[in-house]
C-alpha cells in the first residue's frame, strides 16, 4: 500500500516501510506475550484438561485470519493522513535516485526468472507432497472445525508451522531475487541541472 501510494517520495516510503515492519515485529511479540495470561486463566481451574486451551487457539485463529489485515490497514491509514497522501507536492527531480520496472531485457534476466519459477514450484512441492505436513494439516482442520486444542493439535501445529515457513523461506527468497532483477534503481545526473542552473545565473 505504502509503494503504491502517490505523491510521496521514495524516501518517505522506504523509511515508512522499515518503521513499519519494526512496529509490526513488534506487535506480534505482544501477541505471543499475550497468549500466556490467557492460557493462564483458562486453565487454572482444569490444568490438566487440555481443552482448557481452546480459548487460546481461538484467540489465535482470529488474529491470524483478520487481527493483522485489519492493524496493516489502520496503519497505513494513519501514515497516510500523516503525509497528506497525493496533496504533497513532490518535487521527483531534487531525488538522487529513482525507481522503476525494468524496461529492457536480457537473456540472464530470463535465466534468473526461470530460477526464480523453479524455487517457487519447489516451494509449493515441498508442502503438498510432504506427507507429514499433510497429515498435520488433516489434523489441525479437525482441530478447528471441533473448536478442540489437545497435545495432538499442537504438535501438529508445530510440524505444519515448520513445513509453511520452510516453504515461504523459499519463496521469499525467490520474490526478492526477482525483485531484485525487475526493479531498476537509477541515480539521476544532477549535474547537467546545477550546471544549467549557474549558466543562467
Amino acid at each position: 500500500l505504502i509503494i503504491m501510494t502517490d505523491g510521496v517520495s521514495q524516501k518517505v516510503k522506504l523509511r515508512s516501510i522499515a518503521v513499519m515492519c519494526g512496529i509490526v515485529y513488534v506487535l506480534n511479540i505482544v501477541r505471543l506475550v499475550a497468549f500466556y495470561p490467557i492460557a493462564v486463566d483458562s486453565c487454572s481451574l482444569d490444568p490438566n484438561n487440555p481443552s482448557c486451551l481452546n480459548p487460546v487457539w481461538q484467540y489465535h485463529e482470529a488474529i491470524y485470519n483478520w487481527g493483522f489485515l485489519l492493524v496493516l490497514v489502520v496503519m497505513w491509514l494513519i501514515w497516510f493522513l500523516k503525509v497528506r497522501g497525493t496533496s504533497t507536492s513532490i518535487d521527483s527531480s531534487s531525488e538522487k535516485y529513482h525507481i522503476s520496472f525494468r524496461k529492457s531485457w536480457s537473456k540472464v534476466h530470463y535465466a534468473i526468472l526461470g530460477f526464480v519459477l523453479l524455487m517457487l514450484i519447489s516451494s509449493a512441492y515441498s508442502v503438498t507432497n510432504n506427507e507429514e505436513a499433510m497429515q498435520a494439516k488433516e489434523t489441525l482442520d479437525f482441530c478447528s472445525f471441533s473448536s478442540i486444542s489437545t497435545n495432538q493439535c499442537m504438535a501438529a501445529q508445530n510440524t505444519w508451522d515448520n513445513a509453511i515457513n520452510t516453504a515461504w523461506s523459499m519463496a521469499f527468497i525467490g520474490l526478492l531475487i526477482a525483485a531484485g532483477v525487475a526493479i531498476k534503481i537509477d541515480k539521476r545526473d544532477t549535474s547537467s541541472k546545477e550546471s544549467a542552473l549557474s549558466e543562467s545565473e
